[in-house]
Parts: C-alpha cells; structure tokens; sequence
C-alpha cells in the first residue's frame, strides 16, 4: 500500500485544523486513552490483539472511541459518526484532503493519530509503509517526553530531526520559540500539519539536514530522537529506521555539531539504541564533541542481538515469511562483521564544561524520565569535576527517597550500610562505610564546609589537612547520585 498523499492536507485551513484539534482533545483523545484501548499489547496494529480491541471499541457508543476508531486503530466507522468526530470540519473537504478515506465499510484515517501530553495531538505514517515514512508517538518517543521538557521556561528550542514534530509540539509549552527541523520533506509537511492543529503560533518547521537550517543560531534547549538502526548492504532506506551502515552516524554526527549551537547554559538531549563495540559508548561521543562541553552519558541494560534483528525484520516483513527469514539473518550477520556486541539505549546530556561521565542506567525504560533529575545529575558531575571551592561552597542534598538497609543479621557484608536512591534518580545501590553514612547525613543537614569544619574539631586536625579527603569523598558520592544540588 502507497503512502497516503501528504500534499493534499494543504487542502486544509489552518482554521479547520485548529478546530479539530480542539474537537478531538475534548473528546479526550489523550495518552492515557489510547493506552488503555491498545492494551496489553503496546504496538498500533497488533494482528493477535486487534479483534478484540475493535470489538471492545465498537461495543462504546461515546466520541473518543469513535475516534479512536477512525484515527487510531485503522477500524472504519459510519458516515454519520464521521461527522459526528469531525465536528465543524466538513466531511467532503477532510475525504478531499484525504485526512479520511471512504471505504466500502464507511471512513478511515489513512494516518495515525498520536497524543502527546498537555492535550498535544500529532499525526504521523503507519510504519509499516516503510521507506519515507514519518514517526510520531512512538514507544521510545514517550520514553523521552518527560526529560524534553526543560525545567524551568526558556527562549529559544530546537526539535532536530523532528519527524511529526512530536518533540516540538511538547516544547512549544515551555519556550518562547520552537524551530524544528527534518531533512525529509515529508516529515517538514506533516509537522507543519501538526502545529496548525495543536493552534500554536511560536514553532517554525524548517527543511534541511541536521543543523543546516539554524547555523548561526543557538538555543536553549536542543533535543534529538534521531534513527538509529543499523543499514545492511542491499537495504532500502528506511528514514525512520536508518542511521548509518552501523547505526550510530546520526548520533555521532549530531554530538560533533551541538556544541556552537547551545547557549551559555543550554543543554542538548539525544535518546539512541546505540550499537556495543570494543569502543565505550561514551568515548566514541565524547571523542567528537569540541573543546568546553560536558557529556553525561545515561547508559541502559544491554539488548540481545537476535531479538533486535528479528524485531527490526518483522518490521519489514511482518508475516514472518521467508523474506522476514532471510532479512534477520542478514542484520544479525551485519552486525557480526562490524564488530557489534549488543545494543544499549542511551541517553546523552551535553552542556558547556569540561567533563565526561558514563552512568549505568538498567532501569531507563522502567522508569518516567525527569528533566529535574537530569539537570541534578549533571550538575553534580559539573561539581565533581569542578574546583574544590565550589563544591565546599555547594548546597548538597540526599535525593528524597533514598532509603538505607542493614546488612541482613549474622552475615559478613563488606559495608555498614546499603543505600538505595529512588529508581528516577538512575543511580544504582550502593554499599557505605560507617563513615561514608556520617558523611553523607552530615552534608545533607548542614553543609560541605561545615562538614569539614566538624570533621577537623573532632578529630583535632587542621581543616586544610582533612579537607582533601571529605571533598574525595563528596566527589565519590556525587558521582555515585546519593548527593545531588539541593
């Protein structure tokens, strides 16, 4: 099946966008519905699962099944329940525009409709389509909403290789200007769609490859999702998939080019599956970036090679025929040559300084990601590599919700103590010393100074001879996310 004609949505006033926007959010097309319309499997189209969601929607007479229905799960509904969703947005004129297509069976969407939080609402491709396909809301997209968002409101932000505009759309809550970017013209129409339909007035969409349409410019906020599944020879480009024959090129490329594009204080965030080499992770980004930037590096569990090659081929050929066969092979053999180990999702934070920190992260898809909890993260790190004055000068706190456990009764555990912050830190356990726990609750309740001071009349030693040793120790615990800024 072709993909559905993106030009003729122009067809559509911004107007009429806006209002079914607006029509489709009271309705309260929301994450939290399509969720729970979809379960329990997470995939759009699910071939074991979708007759019992058809037949759990069609069994609901209210309009946000009837959307969900026509704009979500690919299930045709009536004429007059068309125009009952479509609301002011004339029935002919959407069938024109081809935001509807009439079947034999009444009308349905030929995109898919994904919800975003804050009401936000994006149209995007069905995958399967393959080749110039737009993502949208996808599972590794929801993954990282919450940590676009910036902590506190900003100026200018950049959505780098946005696709629908997914990313752009959640920003343009919290900056003064959007500017989003996509080399696929595609991807630039369906985004500028989506904007017109959320009613937003501070995003611009650009055409243009990576950073080439905002050089000179710089932002607060730059966020990217970029494709990241490796291209064996003899592949067709598939732009949501492919980053490169080893998959990692668009990351690579997007930290090498970031640096002149952040302001003084902005950040950059990049979500990837990145391929396991001899090389770590972190080296390879690290190597690339220019002189006077930081790069935190949150590190998830590694990913078996056969179940991403097969998953990726049953992408393509989801009958799992013997094209699907042959296809998940040639990926697994792919990666073989190149050297490839395994995958790990990555998250990456890049900001003006000068370190480089890798932090093991299991549980970064089992947890809801906090933009307040990344910046805590890299800024402790800032701290650690930083002078000592200004950590003994800095405001330091445990993470609320770290708790502490004994070692069970009678065994020899090599700590006094086992402290565990709260899973959204991304901070593993870790066993403390009696005096690591004195440490650690004494910095919390007064001070990194007063901490020396104390250390230093307890002990009857001079501050400066004690100070080395608690700032080590600071700088371990740190590193370690059982202190954070206050």
């Amino acid at each position: 099946m072709a993909l559905p004609d993106v030009s003729r949505l122009a067809r559509l006033s911004p107007a009429s966008l806006r209002a079914l926007g607006a029509r489709l959010s009271a309705f309260a097309v929301s994450p939290e519905a399509i969720a729970a319309a979809r379960a329990p499997s997470e995939a759009p189209f699910d071939p074991l699962y979708e007759p019992l969601r058809r037949r759990s929607l069609r069994a609901r007479p209210d309009p946000t099944a009837l959307a969900l229905r026509a704009f979500v799960f690919r299930d045709p509904i009536t004429e007059v329940e068309a125009r009952l969703v479509l609301g002011e947005t004339d029935l002919i004129t959407a069938v024109d525009a081809g935001l509807l297509d009439r079947v034999p069976e009444g009308f349905v969407s030929p995109w898919l409709l994904g919800a975003l939080p804050g009401g936000r609402l994006a149209f995007s491709d069905w995958l399967s389509h393959g080749g110039e396909a737009v993502m949208g809301v996808g599972g590794t997209t929801r993954l990282f909403l919450p940590a676009v968002a910036p902590p506190q409101r900003i100026a200018r932000a950049l959505d780098l290789g946005c696709g629908a505009g997914s990313l752009a759309l959640v920003l343009a809550g919290h900056a003064a200007q959007v500017v989003a970017t996509d080399v696929s013209p595609r991807a630039v129409a369906l985004a500028r769609l989506n904007v017109a339909l959320n009613g937003l007035d501070n995003v611009t969409v650009r055409e243009g490859d990576l950073f080439d349409p905002v050089r000179g410019e710089r932002f607060d906020r730059v966020v990217a999702q970029p494709p990241f599944v490796s291209r064996p020879a003899g592949f067709g480009v598939v732009t949501y998939q492919h980053g490169g024959v080893r998959g990692d090129e668009l990351a690579v490329r997007i930290h090498a080019e970031v640096g002149p594009h952040l302001t003084d204080h902005g950040r950059a965030l990049t979500l990837a599956l990145l391929p396991v080499t001899d090389e770590p992770l972190v080296d390879r980004l690290a190597r690339v970036l220019g002189e006077g930037f930081s790069l935190l590096l949150f590190e998830g569990a590694d990913a078996d090679l056969d179940a991403h090659s097969a998953a990726y081929a049953a992408l393509d050929h989801p009958d799992l025929g013997a094209a699907f066969a042959e296809a998940a092979v040639a990926r697994r053999d792919h990666l073989a040559r190149l050297g490839v180990t395994s995958t790990r999702l990555a998250l990456s934070v890049v900001g003006r300084g000068a370190f480089t920190a890798s932090v093991s992260a299991p549980a970064l898809t089992d947890v809801t990601l906090s933009a307040q909890q990344l910046e805590r993260r890299f800024l402790a790190h800032t701290l650690v590599a930083g002078p000592d004055a200004a950590l003994e000068a800095a405001d330091l706190a445990i993470p609320v919700g770290t708790t502490f456990a004994s070692p069970p009764h009678g065994t020899d555990a090599p700590y006094a103590v086992m402290a565990q912050p709260p899973r959204e830190a991304l901070a593993k356990p870790l066993g403390l010393a009696a005096a690591s726990r004195d440490l650690l609750e004494s910095v919390d309740r007064s001070s990194v100074a007063r901490s020396v001071r104390d250390l230093a009349e307890r002990h009857g030693a001079p501050a400066a001879m004690v100070a080395p040793r608690v700032l080590a120790a600071v700088r371990q615990l740190l590193s370690a996310g059982l202190l954070e800024p206050r």
